[in-house]
């Protein structure tokens, strides 16, 4: 076979695979490697920003419950200071922190236990 036929047979086979070089060249070797590090390094950035928006979240978070750490301590030893019944306490507190969470179940269960304990006595 001379140099023509080689070319030959090498132009038809990459029309026939689809543009890509004969599985048997080192080309064609190189190129699953050079996706599958394009994939990692895409997939490693990914991660990294998924860790800095739950790391952004976890502090945000940690900041809430100091805003609302404080406001309840304010509001207990205010309501402490002015003889307030323990179970109006809970009940403020409480309300407090529903509004702040927007959790009406908690809530709701807080309600009714000092509700229960109320008609207990």
């Amino acid at each position: 076979m001379n140099n023509t036929d080689a070319m030959a047979v090498y132009d038809t086979s990459l029309k026939q695979q689809g543009s890509r070089p004969p599985a048997h060249t080192a080309e064609a070797a190189c190129v699953p490697q050079q996706n599958q590090r394009q994939s990692t390094v895409k997939n490693i950035l990914e991660d990294i920003n998924a860790g800095k928006a739950l790391e952004a979240e976890q502090i945000q978070r940690a900041e809430t419950l100091r805003e609302v750490d404080g406001e309840l301590k304010s509001v207990a030893i205010e309501m402490l200071e002015n003889r307030v019944s323990p179970d109006r306490i809970i009940l403020k507190l409480s309300n407090i922190i529903m509004h702040l969470s927007d959790d009406k179940v908690f809530y709701k269960k807080v309600q009714a236990l000092v509700h229960k304990n109320y008609s207990d006595r």
